[in-house]
């Protein structure tokens, strides 16, 4: 599955050019459109988080052997990506609720520590993932230009890490150790976005807040004595501001293709198709 994005979105592409072209503008499927009341919306999506970075944060182990050592560490998230399929159902026709749910796949955490320079990575297995959330319209204009306000909890737990490797060196622990760490993560959005249709082509642009926490657990085994070292950290998001912008294409028949890009605390790149019935 290492080129399982790529495909994604490639499908997603060729599904744009197959399906008819709309012959009116449409909203459905809009990552700030607004679902009518009573009626639902179902959405494909995929993403990669390339990078999010988070703020240095203290690494607790503890030895079966009796001792102890914290560490002060900084490092990332790299090259998650998801695939989600949602429901978004119109409460009232300016507010809407969703849920998700799918697979994170193909991450890397990167532990760096500055007292000595060491950098470590762990590949990050597959994991479900969930999500539910809510938006809102604030305002339209006659032109139709509009405000949407949105709110995302996103969650996984107990997502097994692989062996750790120091990238500088070359060691890996499973030379000396069998690693069974895991990582259990939550994050939260909120964002507020202006959108203006132009015929069938929707660009948005808009600003957020997130906070993510992961908690880090697990321990390594040792493979030469009955040595046992269990590791605790909490690891939050270095930077709390989200820019994001994109592209919705209405392609008749209520369906809809956007593509969408965030910037600053994570950089991110994904595209979605959406069915509103």
């Amino acid at each position: 599955m290492k080129n399982a994005l790529p495909t994604a979105l490639l499908l997603l592409s060729l599904l744009a050019l197959i399906l008819p072209q709309p012959a009116k503008a449409q909203e459905m499927g809009n990552p700030v459109a607004l679902t009518p009341q009573g009626q639902f919306t179902l959405g494909l999506s995929a993403y990669q988080v390339f990078e999010q970075k988070h703020k240095d944060f203290r690494l607790k182990s503890s030895s079966s052997t009796g001792t102890a050592s914290t560490a002060t560490l900084g490092g990332s998230f790299r090259d998650d990506q998801y695939f989600l399929l949602g429901l978004t159902y119109g409460l009232r026709d300016w507010l809407n609720l969703f849920a998700q749910a799918g697979m994170v796949h193909g991450g890397r955490f990167l532990s760096v520590n500055p007292a000595n320079t060491e950098e470590w990575q762990a590949k990050m297995k597959d994991q479900f993932v969930w999500a539910l959330g809510a938006k809102a319209q604030a305002f339209k204009l006659s032109n139709g230009l509009a405000l949407g306000l949105s709110t995302r909890y996103l969650r996984y737990d107990d997502r097994k890490l692989g062996t750790w490797h120091e990238n500088k060196s070359g060691y890996d622990d499973s030379t000396n150790w069998r690693d069974e760490g895991t990582l259990s993560y939550w994050q939260l959005d909120l964002s507020a976005v202006l959108s203006l249709p132009l015929g069938p082509l929707t660009p948005y642009a808009g600003l957020g807040y997130t906070h993510a926490e992961a908690k880090e657990g697990g321990g390594n085994y040792s493979l030469r004595t009955p040595e046992y070292v269990g590791y605790d950290a909490t690891i939050r998001n270095q930077d709390s501001v989200v820019a994001l912008c994109g592209l919705d294409l209405a392609l008749g028949k209520d369906f809809s293709l956007y593509a969408q890009a965030e910037f600053l605390a994570r950089n991110t790149l994904g595209l979605g198709l959406s069915w509103s019935f």
